[in-house]
């Protein structure tokens, strides 16, 4: 039997022994929202690409303005989709919406509401000291960077690149995931973990989850089912059968397929009996059955897995403990807590208990607070947390 492994041991030999990622596909621009860049972009042309008005309103010649005429009947009107702009007549203003083309010449904006209609003239009735003209490339030029590989693309990149006239991209494939439950005693009605670990896992961009039927433990019958997930997706979650129970099979199954752990159980409390390795290069994670065991090792471990798949980084946030709790035990303990931001501080009251089959411990919390073996967390003592990944 291999030694456990400490908490921060086992992060690195996940960032050593996870390969990144770098399957990459082009799609069009509308289908990308929540995937990851796999390129750099820059700005194909100016934006804006002329001239523009960022109001509705009249244009006006300044020296019309400055011989102190006040009516002016409307020469033209220019729209954002106008394309060919005449020069602007003297005496004369021309209606423009927002986003249109500004005439050339030494001209000047007005907005509607500084403006009357009387007999089919525009009236002034004030002059602008704000300059209403967004000016060719002021929000960027051609050739600028506009967003560099790995950026998630949100809605609001999207509309950048759709903006700027960017058609498709090149973006990271979906890591396809699946989660596999196993045991006997579970079934639909009772399936916590497959459905909480597919709701976290799907909060992350990039993955493609799947959650497969229930496989009781029986060792043909997983031996059949891994052999399939082992050949069709990229990343293989199993829950349950990965303690020493005499019908626990997962492991065994799992490295008579060839799976080669390079974890097998991690000093700490809830989750001590995860187990993490490969198979010809695609992870695979072994989770305990207990559900906090198992909610916690996806939010913690299989998080910094599938980040480091997708070229992210993953870091813990330090907070100020506002109650004292103490580890007696030879385990690192990861509390639940709540977090949160008073006088500019970060900081965070710890729950006392971890109990592996008990979600309750959720309630009103936010993140995980980790006590080291052996100490004592002081009030106003800094602590390392892991947000939740629903915060």
């Amino acid at each position: 039997m291999s030694k456990m492994k400490t908490v921060d041991h086992s992060l690195q030999l996940i960032l050593e022994n996870i390969p990144i990622f770098s399957k990459i596909q082009e799609l069009p621009v509308s289908q990308c929202e929540n995937r990851i860049l796999a390129e750099t972009i820059l700005a194909p042309c100016d934006f804006p690409k002329t001239d523009n008005s960022s109001m509705d309103g009249f244009v006006f010649l300044k020296s019309d303005l400055k011989s102190g005429l006040k009516s002016f009947p409307i020469q033209f009107e220019v729209r954002p989709e106008t394309k060919k702009i005449p020069a602007l007549k003297k005496k004369y203003c021309a209606r423009i919406l927002t986003g249109g083309t500004v005439p050339q010449g030494d001209v000047i904006i007005v907005p509607v509401e500084q403006t009357l209609m009387e007999e089919n003239k525009i009236v002034l009735k004030d002059i602008p000291t704000k300059d209403l003209v967004r000016k060719k490339g002021s929000g960027y030029k051609k050739g600028d960077e506009l967003l560099i590989a790995k950026t998630l693309l949100r809605p609001y990149e999207k509309g950048m690149l759709i903006s700027a006239g960017v058609k498709r991209v090149k973006v990271l494939k979906e890591i396809s995931v699946c989660i596999q439950n196993t045991g006997n005693e579970i079934k639909t009605e009772n399936n916590t973990n497959g459905p909480v670990l597919f709701d976290l896992l799907t909060k992350i961009p990039g993955l493609k989850v799947k959650l497969m039927p229930i496989v009781g433990d029986n060792a043909h019958v997983l031996k059949k089912r891994f052999q399939s997930l082992l050949s069709n997706f990229e990343v293989v979650v199993t829950t349950g059968g990965i303690s020493a129970g005499t019908y626990d099979y997962v492991h065994s199954v799992l490295e008579n397929l060839g799976v080669n752990f390079f974890i097998r159980k991690i000093s700490q409390k809830p989750g001590k009996p995860v187990t993490i390795g490969l198979f010809k290069n695609r992870p695979v994670c072994c989770l305990p059955g207990n559900p906090m065991s198992a909610v916690f090792c996806t939010e913690f471990y299989l998080r910094v897995l599938i980040y480091k798949m997708l070229g992210f980084s993953f870091k813990f946030i330090s907070a100020f403990a506002q109650n004292e709790i103490e580890n007696k035990s030879s385990l690192t303990a990861f509390h639940t807590g709540k977090m949160y931001v008073e006088e500019g501080m970060v900081k965070v009251k710890i729950n006392t208990g971890i109990q592996s089959n008990l979600l309750t411990l959720y309630r009103d919390s936010n993140c995980y607070i980790m006590v080291k073996e052996g100490a004592t967390i002081k009030v106003g003592n800094k602590v390392k947390l892991v947000p939740f990944m629903y915060e």
